[in-house]
């Protein structure tokens, strides 16, 4: 007997194979893209990872240096670099008007006492410091029969104005010639030293600036 063979069958089986060659694609596809998927987010989250990292370690490895300390010296001289008297003074200095009001005053009433001759205030200015400096000390030394008082300032150009800081200065015995001594804090290049002070003589003392630099000295004796 013939075997029965039956077309719809084939036609069957042919269409369950192709069904499940299309199901295997299909999940092979859906593996694939799984795996895509996973595979970006483990790189992208790696990359978060290191730019992150990066983010922390950069400015540490990177780390701006300081800047190297500021050279000082102590310097060896002050020098003056003008003598001004107190009228032309407080037009040029309004700040200082109440120290040489004060010093005026004293200087009327020492020389009612007969303790001087001739006394008036003086405004001296230092020349400026070309190199920044430690902490010094500068003497005031009247010359011999000659007495000086007054205030010390330190000033300081701040952008476009011009600072002053008092310093403390012992008041010079107007009986002698004893030094004044003046502690000088650190100063910037570009600072410079003023004084205000009343000079004091037994005799009369010429007004103009060559005689009275004679008068004034500044000393410097370190820090």
């Amino acid at each position: 007997m013939s075997e029965n063979t039956n077309p719809t069958s084939g036609k069957h089986d042919a269409l369950a194979k192709t069904i499940e060659e299309g199901v295997r694609v299909r999940d092979l596809w859906s593996l694939i893209k799984r795996f895509k998927v996973t595979t970006l987010g483990t790189i992208g989250g790696f990359l978060v990872v290191v730019f992150s990292s990066g983010y922390w370690v950069y400015p540490l490895i990177n780390k701006p240096s300081e800047p190297p300390p500021i050279q000082r010296v102590t310097p060896k001289h002050v020098n003056i670099e003008n003598i001004v008297l107190a009228g032309p003074a407080q037009e040029q200095y309004p700040w200082i008007v109440p120290a040489i009001n004060f010093l005026e005053n004293e200087a009327d009433a020492e020389v009612a006492a007969g303790r001087w001759v001739d006394s008036f205030p003086v405004v001296v200015k230092a020349e400026p410091f070309r190199e920044a400096t430690t902490s010094f000390t500068v003497e005031i030394r009247p010359n011999s029969g000659h007495g000086l008082t007054g205030f010390a300032y330190r000033t300081h150009q701040q952008k476009a104005a011009e600072q002053y800081e008092p310093l403390r200065i012992s008041r010079i015995d107007s009986k002698s010639t004893s030094a004044t001594s003046v502690l000088v804090p650190e100063c910037a290049a570009g600072d410079r030293l003023m004084f205000v002070l009343r000079v004091s003589g037994k005799q009369n003392i010429p007004r103009e600036e060559r005689d009275l630099r004679v008068l004034i000295n500044l000393q410097v004796k370190g820090g």
